[in-house]
């Protein structure tokens, strides 16, 4: 598996990390490793990134599933491209005084969740 299939960069208005990882772990199934090449090669995978940017760039604040259930979306895929676009810069979640991720109760699976918020 090529490391580099996942490479995107998000430029809107300000320089943002260039990431590279894998779409699929490297314990994941062949088709998951198959799924995954598609939507690298077909660019569904960036799509997916700017889709969901937009999500929290308009609901600020809320969790991954929030934003899947507002947006229509799938909430597994908005939990694998969440931590991506954080990784990127472009997303981040408040710490609390610890450096500890805040959470928050989730009004959707009513677990505690972390919240998304535009960097």
């Amino acid at each position: 598996m090529d490391l580099n299939q996942g490479a995107f960069d998000f430029a809107e208005g300000r320089s943002l990390r260039r990431i590279e990882t894998p779409a699929a772990r490297r314990t994941d199934p062949e088709s998951s490793h198959l799924a995954a090449d598609h939507i690298t090669k077909t660019n569904a995978r960036s799509d997916r990134h700017h889709a969901i940017l937009r999500a929290v760039q308009e609901n600020p604040g809320l969790t991954s599933r929030e934003l899947a259930k507002l947006s229509g979306g799938d909430r597994h895929e908005f939990a694998k491209r969440l931590p991506e676009l954080r990784t990127a810069g472009a997303v981040l979640n408040p710490k609390d005084e610890n450096g500890k991720r805040k959470l928050t109760k989730c009004s959707v699976g009513g677990m505690l969740a972390m919240t998304w918020w535009p960097a």
